[in-house]
């Protein structure tokens, strides 16, 4: 912690980041898995977003290097992964996160949230529409199959 604020200092970076750097895994010494996403929980009521920001990913953004902002891949992660190791981008996956029992957690306030806000019965009336639509658009998508097939067939008896 220190040291990272010391780098932080030392390189010119605002107190914001300083700051960040001070706090990003104080909340190690209670939970040690995703400490970030928990410490920004933690610290976000009091300090600014871009500190927060910085604590909740500091885990995943260390394995990319910065160079443009003074920070470089650090030797030690070169010793381990190889010195042609390279993370490439960032990028988002659909469906990685199921099943993260934080993005669960988090769906149940939403859903007690919206809850509260519009009435229990709500969010079902938004799901069944949502889940209508969705078999609406499955059985066109079929139709349209079975006439291109029965099309087909058609084509095919009246050559034989």
């Amino acid at each position: 912690v220190l040291q990272s604020a010391n780098r932080a200092l030392k390189t010119g970076m605002t107190e914001e980041v300083v700051f960040a750097c001070l706090l990003h895994d104080v909340v190690q010494t209670l939970i040690k898995v995703d400490h970030g996403w928990w410490g920004a929980q933690m610290f976000e009521p009091y300090v600014s977003e871009k500190v927060t920001f910085a604590i909740r990913y500091h885990q995943a953004l260390r394995f990319y290097e910065d160079p443009a902002n003074g920070y470089e891949y650090p030797d030690l992660y070169r010793t381990t992964f190889g010195s042609d190791y390279k993370p490439g981008k960032l990028q988002y996956r659909e469906g990685s996160v199921y099943g993260n029992p934080f993005l669960r957690f988090l769906r149940r306030e939403v859903e007690a949230l919206v809850s509260a806000e519009h009435g229990a019965g709500y969010l079902k009336d938004r799901q069944a529409k949502t889940e209508l639509a969705r078999i609406n658009r499955e059985l066109k998508r079929r139709r349209n199959e079975i006439a291109a097939l029965e099309e087909s067939k058609a084509k095919l008896l009246a050559g034989v």
